[in-house]
């Protein structure tokens, strides 16, 4: 049976406001909980010696009853929209894939935009002042001349990028909006940390018989997925030792290292069926 838990007498106005049997999710619900200014504590009655028995309460004030019931309600409600959402995504990547590699250079040309516009929203975060319009203009260039080099074998999509720099730097010299080198360096590793990965993507379809095989370029994505799953599944039921508590406090090592195992593992399983690759070099 599990332990009888006497309750402080400080704490008899308070409630259970959600059960479960799984410590991760009363921790997460309750970290909801404080982030929007509701006091929560967690408490376990679940046996020490045989878990099975018992469950974990998350407890709030009476006079947060209300309040705690529609964060709670929030959190399912966002739960459910970000599994369609994330449904939706992998059926438009998975079909962007392998219907054709213009579909291909659809998508990631707009998820490339998409991702500049934010880092430069996150660099005026930090009162840098990146020049949008034309880092946008290089970015395109780039991954399009990436695109243009394996799929037409044009390469003079590269120097076009290349001047487009050049006129960037000389643009911002001219701005005098903040510390022109600093909003520059700020630009160039936008492009560096997204641009540029994208750009190399292009190439892994053609790297085993310079034609588009879309299954090289979807395994990728596949161990990436395969890894987040069995981090989590593996993380929600062992993890004990938090892994960046300051940037993400639910991650563990456990499920870091059993997600990694995994993934290596599903990579060695898989990587045999598709055609051009191979574990070792005949």
């Amino acid at each position: 049976m599990p332990p009888v838990i006497q309750i402080p007498d400080r704490m008899n106005n308070w409630i259970s406001i959600f059960e479960t049997d799984q410590l991760y999710k009363a921790e997460l619900v309750k970290s909801v909980l404080c982030d929007n200014g509701v006091e929560a504590v967690i408490l376990n009655q679940k046996d020490s010696s045989y878990n099975t028995f018992g469950t974990i309460q998350v407890m709030v004030s009476c006079d947060h009853k209300d309040q705690a019931e529609e964060i709670i309600k929030s959190i399912h409600c966002n739960f459910v929209k970000r599994a369609i959402s994330g449904l939706f995504f992998v059926v438009i990547l998975t079909g962007c894939i392998f219907l054709h590699p213009l579909c291909f250079f659809v998508l990631f040309f707009i998820i490339n935009i998409l991702g500049l516009r934010e880092f430069s929203m996150m660099a005026r975060r930090m009162n840098v002042d990146i020049n949008l319009p034309m880092l946008l203009i290089c970015g395109s260039i780039l991954f399009t001349a990436g695109f243009l080099h394996k799929y037409l074998g044009n390469r003079d999509g590269y120097l076009y990028f290349f001047i487009a720099t050049f006129v960037l730097s000389i643009w911002e010299l001219y701005r005098k909006k903040g510390n022109s080198f600093q909003n520059l360096s700020f630009s160039y590793y936008g492009l560096l940390y997204l641009s540029l990965p994208f750009t190399l993507l292009i190439y892994l379809p053609y790297m085993t018989n310079d034609e588009w095989r879309p299954e090289i370029i979807f395994f990728p994505f596949l161990l990436v997925w395969f890894n987040d799953t069995f981090a989590f599944l593996l993380g929600s039921q062992f993890g004990r030792h938090k892994l960046f508590p300051r940037i993400s406090p639910k991650k563990s090592w456990e499920g870091a290292i059993g997600g990694g195992i995994c993934t290596i593992l599903a990579a060695l399983f898989i990587a045999p069926y598709i055609e051009g690759l191979t574990i070792y070099n005949n």
